[in-house]
């Protein structure tokens, strides 16, 4: 697998622990940060729970150092994150959001970026 997807996917499962843990364990306090009302704890921790569960798929293709599976790992976050985008302008269109939440609608959007890149941009030196 290339140093830089290789890089890419150590960082994506830092992010993934670093959201996906406060989320899972202490809704309200994440949802705080980002000026968002903690309206349902149950589906925000399975949020917390897809994030981690996402890492720890990040973190067996990062040991696997196999570029098949990297491969797969790319296509998989580029769905994920795509739906996460979508589903967050679907409503950050239609109504009246503070600043927080879109600034959490932002960190799938980037990833989305990022993931796009290494699917159909990066061309690994051969």
């Amino acid at each position: 697998m290339p140093k830089p997807l290789r890089t890419v996917i150590l960082i994506h499962v830092i992010c993934c622990i670093v959201l996906g843990l406060p989320l899972f364990i202490k809704p309200s306090l994440m949802l705080n940060i980002f000026d968002w009302s903690a309206f349902d704890p149950i589906m925000t921790r399975c949020v917390g729970a897809a994030l981690l569960a996402i890492g720890w798929l990040g973190y067996r293709v990062y040991a696997s150092n196999d570029s098949k599976w990297g491969r797969l790992k790319v296509e998989v976050e580029v769905v994920f994150t795509a739906l996460c985008t979508i589903g967050f302008l679907r409503h950050l269109l239609t109504a009246k959001y503070s600043t927080g939440v879109w600034i959490f609608f932002a960190i799938p959007a980037i990833w989305m970026l990022i993931w796009l890149y290494f699917l159909f941009i990066f061309k690994p030196a051969e």
